[in-house]
């Protein structure tokens, strides 16, 4: 990973960074402020008259995981928290997203909505019906 630090040698193309960080930031502020809903990416698989569902749902707590299934329709909710910033530093890159994560499916008509089963690793969510 590459790091940039301020030093002599490249303190102006920093400032000049620094810049137009600023004027992007001060552009789009009010796009900024709207809660951003995400779309977890999905792979869906069907063996053997089971459905199974891996969504992705990175830096979410497992807690923070609603799921759903209503009129043959499943929802996935999540909610990734921001996360404290260092005391005492100041920020000189934040790119993490944080947010609502939302996703509905519909299910096919073989599926028994009443056995569910969900387990949540590395980030992953996988559903199987």
């Amino acid at each position: 990973m590459a790091v940039m630090t301020k030093n002599k040698k490249n303190e102006n193309l920093w400032d000049l960074r620094k810049g137009v960080d600023e004027i992007f930031r001060d552009f789009l502020e009010p796009v900024s402020k709207r809660e951003p809903i995400y779309l977890p990416f999905l792979d869906i698989y069907e063996k053997d008259g089971t459905l199974i569902i891996d969504a992705e749902l990175p830096g979410v707590n497992k807690d923070d995981i609603k799921i759903n299934v209503t009129d043959g329709i499943l929802s996935i909710s999540a909610e990734k928290h921001r996360k404290e910033h260092i005391k005492n530093a100041e920020v000189v890159i934040e790119e993490m997203s944080y947010g609502t994560y939302r996703r509905e499916i519909e299910l096919p008509q073989f599926v028994d909505t009443e056995k569910i089963d969900a387990i949540y690793k590395d980030g992953v969510l996988r559903i199987v019906l």
